[in-house]
């Protein structure tokens, strides 16, 4: 309980709780079993709950509330989703600065290929989440307090998930040369007899010691090397699935609502894990 209290407290924690629900709803509309399924379930509360459920589809009064049907139920959950997306962008209005901040040191520290990776796909990011910060006032729909209209806002936003899906490619390409390197690497011996040893230099320990060193460092290794394979194979999963939700919005992919809906909702536990394991 405490480690969930933690997780749910923490920005990022409540971020993907939100988005888990968001996926939910987005599997939900989606696949029209399940949404009759939900209409059926919705029906069969309480009358009291099923009158406040009636109240988001009617502008309205309503003195009885009749049984959903599957159109209220998608009008219901459309605007559930769109809530829950923006309550997500409300938490991550100021995280661009953290990308951004994140691609300077990366480049300041210079490195290989998967590092400029790196850099190219934090910039991405940090320009996604800045156009989705200066819109948040057009998505809010507060009259008067539009910044950029509504044709304006649409482009960038739509500008906002081609940056997005750059940023994901990038990482997953890093991701991809980060996991060949760690094979790369097992096939490197880096203990071995008069491995870092000066010429002529006498062992000082036994030789059954030494092979014991030898075992334990090399368990150490194989472990450490192994979670770190797990942990880009996450990542990279995450990243790989993620696409498709800004890559249908751009156009550069032909995926139906209920496949998203479920990449989302899987990329949501893969990337949750890591951040609900900090707060063990």
């Amino acid at each position: 309980m405490q480690q969930f209290i933690r997780f749910s407290s923490d920005q990022l924690g409540l971020e993907r709780i939100l988005r888990l629900f968001q996926s939910i709803a987005q599997i939900i509309l989606g696949v029209p079993f399940l949404a009759i399924t939900a209409t059926a379930w919705i029906n069969s509360l309480p009358s009291t709950v099923a009158y406040f459920s009636s109240l988001a589809t009617s502008e309205k009064p309503i003195v009885a509330a009749g049984p959903l049907k599957v159109a209220d139920t998608l009008l219901l959950l459309g605007d559930l989703k769109g809530k829950l997306a923006l309550a997500r962008r409300t938490v991550r209005l100021f995280w661009f600065l953290g990308s951004f901040q994140a691609a300077q040191q990366l480049y300041s520290n210079g490195g290989g290929l998967d590092v400029w990776l790196d850099v190219a796909s934090r910039s991405f990011n940090g320009m996604y989440l800045i156009l989705e910060t200066v819109t948040m006032p057009d998505v809010v729909g507060t009259p008067h307090l539009r910044l950029f209209g509504p044709a304006l806002s649409a482009t960038l936003n739509l500008e906002a998930q081609r940056f997005w899906l750059l940023a994901l490619i990038c990482a997953s390409a890093s991701s991809c040369l980060k996991l060949l390197a760690t094979y790369g690497q097992a096939a490197v011996p880096e203990t071995g007899d008069g491995f870092g040893a000066k010429v002529g230099e006498k062992k000082k320990a036994g030789p059954a010691e030494d092979k014991a060193k030898k075992e334990a460092a090399g368990v150490a290794l194989a472990k450490e090397r192994s979670a770190k394979r797990r942990a880009l194979l996450r990542k990279l999963t995450a990243d790989v699935l993620d696409m498709a939700a800004p890559g249908v919005v751009v156009g550069w992919m032909d995926v139906d609502a209920g496949a998203v809906g479920m990449a989302m909702f899987v990329t949501t536990l893969l990337t949750g894990y890591d951040v609900w394991k900090k707060f063990a």
